[in-house]
């Protein structure tokens, strides 16, 4: 009974997204849509990988896929309440980043560990600084420095200036000493990623921009956020690539 539930959910989640089940396959990765029929009848289920798949497609959460309601808790809200205001595109980033990181916790779990980005062909890179959510650090007009990174982290759009990442304060997504890629520009959309230069000290934050305020966010619950005013000296660089 269970089973046809799950299934009469997931029928109900693809019409309301206005996909058919072959384009639902497409995006499963599957050539026929025989398997995406076979979960709508209740006859197998998706597992958690692809469960997790089918929750970014339709926008929706795996507990609600399973148990028709959101189930709370008090560690992943965040996580969720980040991920769910994310675009599908980047919500499937999100996904794959997760994946590898989970991955990678199985290896280092298992007592062998291989650095991938070892074999991986290396690209240089002009470096202009770093941002982080404490002091000290700038970001120059010029490079400060050429550095080798793996080139597959290059990001297809189109970007300016390379940073790095310094503190943990915007984990899980940006990861002290990553390197991030920043499109300039004065003006960033409220809600995105961006570098910011306050008072002489660079920033990577998450803005929220009203009438009234300017809010930079850290994604690390751990720091508090950081209101500016109209007596604070502020320069944005640009926004975040992802």
């Amino acid at each position: 009974m269970k089973n046809k539930e799950i299934g009469t959910r997931l029928k109900s989640l693809r019409k309301n997204k206005g996909l058919e089940q072959q384009e639902v396959a497409k995006l499963m990765g599957y050539k026929s849509d025989t398997t995406i029929s076979k979960w709508e009848n209740g006859k197998n289920l998706p597992n958690g990988g692809k469960l997790a798949k089918l929750a970014s497609i339709f926008n929706t959460s795996t507990d609600y896929i399973l148990h028709g309601e959101a189930i709370q808790s008090s560690n992943s809200e965040p996580i969720l309440d980040i991920y769910n205001e994310l675009t599908p595109p980047r919500q499937q980033k999100v996904y794959h980043y997760a994946e590898e990181q989970l991955d990678e916790q199985r290896v280092e779990e298992s007592g062998v560990v291989y650095h991938i980005d070892d074999y991986k062909a290396k690209v240089e890179e002009d470096l202009y600084g770093k941002a982080s959510a404490g002091s000290g650090y700038y970001v120059y007009d010029n490079p400060v420095e050429t550095v080798e990174i793996p080139g597959h982290i290059i990001p297809d759009k189109p970007y300016d200036i390379m940073l790095e990442v310094a503190g943990d304060s915007m984990e899980p997504l940006f990861r002290d000493g990553e390197y991030i890629f920043v499109k300039k520009s004065p003006d960033i959309r409220s809600g995105s990623f961006g570098v910011f230069v306050i008072n002489g000290e660079s920033y990577v934050k998450k803005v929220y921009v009203d009438a009234t305020s300017m809010r930079l966010v850290s994604l690390n619950k751990a720091y508090n956020d950081i209101i500016v005013t109209e007596n604070d000296d502020i320069i944005t660089i640009g926004k975040v690539v992802l």
